[in-house]
């Protein structure tokens, strides 16, 4: 029996990988949204940083990383950049903001650390309000939309680099 037919006849194991690998990825944000240390990365003095986009991930700079994005940058529209390196170069792969209504919500859980008390404030709001893109794309998708929004977050080399090189770039 193939792959195919062990998926199509266990629906509920194909939901249950899915679902595992959406919380581990949530899991992963929300670390690096509170400015975890990563694998590799030691800690620094002052506060965390992270990177974010005023123009659609042509450029980004370094900021603390506790703003809720999207934020106002020098009269622009900012929201968290991804930024990977392949093969020596570096690039935005998505961009990160929250919905209106969330991104209030994700202020009010970040002050005064209650979202550390918590943490799962922190991970309802972006389970439910935080968007992801690629720069470049016109529309943005909700991070609960599964296999679509794992498509866009998960890192791919420009032009089809060695995927082996491919590592994370922090501030």
């Amino acid at each position: 029996m193939g792959l195919r037919e062990t998926l199509n006849e266990n629906p509920k194991l194909v939901t249950g990988v899915t679902v595992g690998l959406i919380v581990i990825i949530l899991g992963w944000i929300i670390i690096s949204s509170f400015g975890g240390s990563a694998p590799g990365r030691g800690a620094s003095a002052g506060a965390a940083k992270a990177y974010f986009s005023d123009d659609d991930g042509k450029t980004y700079f370094a900021d603390d990383a506790r703003k809720v994005a999207p934020f106002d940058h020098n009269g622009k529209q900012a929201v968290k950049a991804n930024v990977y390196r392949c093969n020596g170069k570096e690039f935005v792969n998505h961009l990160e903001r929250y919905t209106p209504e969330m991104r209030k919500k994700a202020e009010e859980a970040m002050a005064g650390d209650r979202s550390v008390k918590d943490p799962t404030i922190m991970a309802t709001v972006q389970q439910q309000g935080l968007e992801v893109k690629r720069p470049g794309d016109k529309d943005w998708t909700k991070l609960s939309a599964g296999q679509k929004a794992m498509a866009i977050i998960t890192p791919q080399c420009p032009g089809g680099g060695n995927p082996e090189t491919l590592e994370v770039v922090y501030p």
